[in-house]
């Protein structure tokens, strides 16, 4: 039987920081990509993508979009009447990455950044055209654009963009 939360937590402040320290990473090699991005992701964005450069914000976009492409976001199963509903894990974390990676693309714009962002924009505007004519980016029964959840309203900010660059 697991101890309640409030007795984890008298717990750990009992331990030192160094200790707590492995702790978390002995937790976060033991996770799947999944229950990282749900432990870890806002920690991850504030203290490594905030800190990319559009240079290596574009890499990571044409990185994430070569993954896409090439199936390892598909995790299909075999699907019944009790599992339709299901969404592997592979599919969350891409509905993850996509949604980090526009909004981080309509920062770079709220920022005014000079580095023409199309291109940004394309190849992930590209990986949810594919995604919604059911090209094996990911696998779900259902799955469209309302699964990408995001800080900013990336389609707005995008057309509001593409305005000002006529």
């Amino acid at each position: 039987m697991l101890p309640h939360h409030t007795n984890l937590e008298k717990l750990l402040k009992q331990k030192s920081k160094a200790t707590l320290i492995q702790t978390i990473i002995n937790i976060y090699e033991r996770c799947n990509e999944k229950a990282i991005w749900d432990m870890f992701g806002d920690l991850i964005y504030e203290h490594h993508y905030m800190r990319l450069t559009p240079l290596q914000l574009r890499r990571d976009i044409e990185t994430f979009y070569q993954k896409s492409v090439s199936g390892e976001y598909y995790a299909p199963f075999a699907m019944d009447s009790k599992n339709f509903m299901h969404i592997p894990d592979k599919t969350e974390c891409w509905f993850n990455e996509i949604a980090l990676l526009l909004d981080l693309c309509c920062e770079l714009v709220l920022k005014n950044e000079p580095t023409p962002l199309h291109f940004y924009f394309h190849n992930l505007f590209d990986l949810i055209k594919k995604m919604e004519a059911g090209e094996e980016i990911i696998f779900a029964h259902e799955c469209d654009t309302d699964m990408i959840c995001c800080k900013h309203d990336y389609k707005k900010i995008y057309r509001e963009y593409m305005n000002k660059q006529q």
